[in-house]
């Protein structure tokens, strides 16, 4: 989807009753910034593509970093709420290896969406924090039960936000998001303090079940 047809169809759209503008200028966000990225994008060429005025722009967000606030929200929320149908029966180290390779094929299966994740992990981590909490409550659980031995949880969490954003950028280049998806799920493990054929079993698991599941495409 190109930028002129966002900007076209935000015009045929600029007659939307007030309780939708808000969510029109956040689907046309989603756009415009998996196309120009995130912090290359004005509120001025959100409007424009809205088909809306920068008045009714701050009706509804207080400015560009709320907007982009919703937009992570909106795409971390689709994604979380699909991950967790499949991680909901797993246990440790699977559940963390299945959320790696989840992200990266959900980064392939859409490239709009795949292209803000990018840019999220790697430059606003506080617009993930949906993700960052579920990693550290899945974390603490594995240190409980002895399966993961690790100190400074808090600052593991912020280091693999970089890693999934180096990784998606290399899905997005064409790399194989089940290859990708396995190395992270790996490193995520070692760091753990999971040995190395453990790491590559759940690793295994998890591309396996991901890519048995039904990936759905929601934003």
């Amino acid at each position: 989807m190109t930028a002129d047809h966002d900007l076209e169809r935000g015009h045929r759209r600029a007659r939307l009753a007030p309780e939708d503008r808000r969510e029109h200028l956040i689907r046309v966000a989603v756009s415009v910034f998996a196309e120009e990225g995130v912090a290359g994008t004005s509120v001025l060429r959100i409007t424009q593509a809205a088909g809306v005025s920068n008045g009714t722009f701050y009706r509804y967000f207080r400015n560009k970093q709320e907007l982009e606030q919703a937009v992570g929200a909106l795409v971390v929320a689709d994604m979380t709420s699909e991950l967790a149908r499949v991680q909901e029966t797993l246990g440790m180290p699977e559940r963390i290896a299945v959320g790696a390779v989840w992200v990266m094929r959900r980064v392939a299966a859409d490239v709009e969406v795949g292209a803000i994740l990018a840019e999220l992990f790697e430059r606003r981590s506080d617009l993930i924090g949906e993700t960052a909490l579920q990693l550290d409550a899945d974390i603490r659980a594995g240190v409980s039960t002895g399966v993961f031995v690790v100190e400074h949880r808090p600052l593991l969490v912020r280091m693999w936000s970089v890693l999934f954003g180096v990784a998606a950028r290399d899905v997005l280049s064409g790399a194989d998001p089940a290859d990708v998806g396995s190395f992270v799920a790996q490193a995520q493990l070692r760091v753990l303090g999971v040995g190395v054929d453990r790491a590559r079993e759940a690793a295994d698991v998890a591309v396996r079940l991901v890519a048995a599941s039904t990936l759905e495409q929601r934003v």
